[in-house]
């Protein structure tokens, strides 16, 4: 048949093969990302961070998108936060059912917008009286399909995985979404990886459910848990992190190193791994986490107040709940350390 005999002939010139791929990848990828962020409002979600072949945008609370640099990547990607005023009221349940029906709805139009485009190319290349042409055209429509099937195929196994209660993402989304309810940390009870004695747990897993469960032994003074906690996450992180959830594990290790156990090493470390997402966030945790920086690692007191100050300006504006009775508690320690530390003022 022509046309198998074009896919053979294609599939033995690399330079075609390599453009093919990337374009046909690079459609339903984008078209992904336009469905999450058209979407996600009907579940009271919010774009916060977007990903455009590589360079990234977070959106500012003034709703401009601002440059977060460059880390090659193929592909379009969105991150969402929940628009937490708007879920006031919610329980733990609720959250997880908004983002279960996201993935689902999205994932199935993808699918169907494959189809719809597999079923174009098909009828097109029947008109086009070049045979590689048609060819092309054929394997641009199935390739399509095959990618939107995998994106619902992959949503599908992460809901699948989430929902496994003997699974860390399960205790992730548990934990998450009593955070997400108002549920003060101290009443939450988590265990360490370790503890929960689960047979399988993924990397992805152990990046995710860190920062919650850093905050969770905070908040509650088990400070001697922590490094089992720092360790276990330090064996998994990339140098190279590029993911919100890896992100927030590179900032949660800034302040460690910068308060609890103190190393300017590994802290500037794990700062400059958070790249943009610390240095330019404004919010109180990460004025916060810059203001223990500063004046730990940097010796810098005039800094470090100034940091303080802003962090316990925006803390009315600062999530909901748990997390800004959390953050109370960590500005409030701040403001202490730099009261013990002015004699640095003095420049010994």
């Amino acid at each position: 048949m022509p046309f198998f005999d074009e896919l053979v002939n294609i599939s033995f010139s690399p330079l075609i093969a390599i453009v093919l791929a990337v374009i046909t990848f690079h459609f339903p990828s984008f078209v992904n990302m336009l469905l999450l962020m058209i979407v996600a409002p009907m579940f009271k979600l919010k774009a916060k961070q977007i990903g455009l072949l590589g360079f990234r945008y977070e959106k500012q609370k003034d709703g401009k998108w601002e440059s977060r640099g460059y880390k090659p990547m193929i592909g379009f990607s969105a991150e969402f936060v929940y628009d937490l005023e708007k879920c006031k009221g919610m329980s733990p349940k609720q959250f997880r059912d908004k983002e279960r029906n996201l993935l689902l709805i999205v994932g199935f139009m993808d699918l169907l917008i494959g189809a719809g485009v597999l079923a174009g190319c098909l009828l097109w290349s029947r008109n086009i009286g070049n045979e590689t042409l048609s060819s092309l055209v054929r394997i641009f429509g199935i390739s399509w399909f095959i990618i939107a099937f995998c994106i619902l195929l992959s949503s599908v196994v992460v809901l699948i995985r989430l929902n496994n209660k003997k699974s860390l993402g399960s205790h992730y989304q548990e934990a998450i979404g009593m955070v997400r309810a108002d549920i003060p940390f101290e009443q939450m009870n988590l265990k360490s990886v370790k503890e929960l004695n689960l047979k399988k747990v993924t990397n992805a897993e152990r990046i995710m459910y860190f920062p919650v469960y850093f905050e969770y032994l905070d908040s509650c003074g088990m400070f001697d848990k922590m490094p089992e906690a720092v360790n276990d996450i330090e064996s998994v992180l990339k140098p190279q992190s590029s993911t919100r959830a890896e992100l927030f594990c590179a900032i949660m290790l800034t302040y460690y190193y910068s308060y609890h156990c103190i190393n300017p090493e590994l802290a500037t470390k794990y700062y400059q791994m958070s790249g943009d997402f610390l240095a330019k966030d404004t919010d109180s945790n990460g004025m916060r986490i810059k203001g223990f920086y500063e004046l730990y690692c940097c010796r810098n007191l005039e800094r470090a107040t100034e940091c303080a100050n802003k962090a316990n300006e925006g803390i009315e504006k600062f999530s909901i709940g748990s997390e800004r009775e959390y953050e109370r508690k960590c500005i409030a320690r701040l403001f202490e350390a730099i009261k013990q530390n002015q004699h640095l003022k003095q420049g010994f």
